[in-house]
């Protein structure tokens, strides 16, 4: 398929680096552009390829022995908002996950005059309710690229933006996500919550819907249809007053007491292949045995209020950080066998072995 539009459009960001990857926060303005945008088999096959070779050797490239190399890999603009030495660094950390093979999933091809420097998000494909969105800026040929990569615990994500500069393509940005947690990818988590909340398990639902929603989040510069659609139904749900609040410790009133956590995460462990939600908090404790004790009164208290959560998980876990100490005590209860038998002292599995989505 191709679109062809021509607008009034354009936009101006402001960038910076977190962690290895380059966030762009947007400001709008004015400016004329004309483009054509084709996606998948409607692009001819050796620009296809082309592309798709160039995404691919970048990701290689920040996975191999020397991942500061990629930054040769990156335009004018995409050299402005990295160094060698954020590549190097970021290349080691995703290596650190284990990679598989990578896979192309999508391609988008945009060619066309006009346009901001830092570029706009336009249309470009998907369905009524469900469009894909890839940002255009100022050069005449770019493209976006989305890669995924095995994990033994599910799969990761690559998002790709490519600009045509000095005779080849180049790379302006790059974001990595989980794509997948053991064989649950965002769709299967989406039909899993609309299918909770259907049965009125809002416990569920929500943690399915935020879940998936981070699942389909592919960066700032390509949104395919999945993440607006999963969006939308997240947005009209009324989650539990317990789970909102605008920044962590979040207040959760349970069985006719209040508990306060940092941070939750949805995990799904390779090595038994079961999915487990973990809590995190920080809270002052004597020892392993008053740790473990006061995290059993939180997970009675969870699961005396939301019986339905054996529907969704395997488990649950809550992780307890001991304040100022480098020092963690958790309490795990699974739905086949109760609570584990301590120690769990500052046990989790290795990164390579573990998938997440957290929030």
């Amino acid at each position: 398929m191709r679109i062809v539009v021509i607008a009034v459009v354009g936009v101006s960001l402001v960038a910076a680096i977190a962690g290895g990857l380059i966030w762009l926060q947007p400001k709008f303005r004015l400016a004329p552009t004309a483009y054509v945008c084709q996606f998948d088999d409607a692009v001819a096959a050796d620009e296809r390829e082309a592309v798709e070779s160039a995404a691919r050797g970048f990701v290689e490239t920040m996975f191999g022995s020397h991942p500061g190399d990629a930054f040769d890999l990156m335009s004018a603009y995409g050299q402005t908002d990295a160094s060698r030495e954020q590549l190097e660094a970021a290349g080691h950390a995703l290596q650190a996950d284990g990679v598989g093979a990578l896979t192309v999933r999508r391609t988008f091809v945009i060619n066309g005059a006009g346009g901001s420097r830092e570029g706009v998000m336009i249309a470009c494909g998907g369905a009524p309710g469900a469009v894909d969105f890839v940002r255009k800026n100022d050069a005449l040929k770019q493209a976006h690229v989305l890669l995924t990569y095995p994990l033994n615990a599910g799969a990761k994500s690559v998002a790709v933006w490519l600009v045509f500069e000095r005779g080849r393509w180049r790379v302006n940005y790059a974001y990595v996500n989980f794509s997948q947690i053991l064989d649950s990818n965002a769709r299967d988590l989406f039909e899993q919550a609309q299918d909770q909340r259907a049965q009125g398990h809002v416990f569920n639902a929500f943690f399915l819907y935020r879940t998936a929603a981070n699942l389909a989040h592919t960066g700032a510069h390509l949104q395919l249809g999945d993440f607006a659609q999963i969006g939308a139904a997240e947005s009209s749900f009324p989650a539990p007053a317990e789970m909102q609040g605008a920044a962590p410790p979040y207040h959760w009133t349970l069985d006719g007491r209040t508990f306060d956590y940092e941070q939750w995460g949805y995990f799904g462990a390779a090595n038994d292949h079961k999915v487990v939600l973990r809590i995190t908090r920080t809270l002052p404790f004597n020892d392993d045995s008053d740790a473990e004790a006061q995290n059993r009164v939180f997970l009675d208290a969870v699961m005396k209020t939301y019986p339905e959560w054996r529907q969704t998980f395997d488990g649950i876990t809550v992780r307890t950080h001991k304040p100022g100490a480098d020092y963690a005590w958790n309490t795990l209860f699974q739905k086949d066998g109760g609570y584990d038998e301590p120690p769990r002292s500052g046990d989790q599995p290795a990164r390579s072995e573990e998938a997440a989505a957290t929030h």
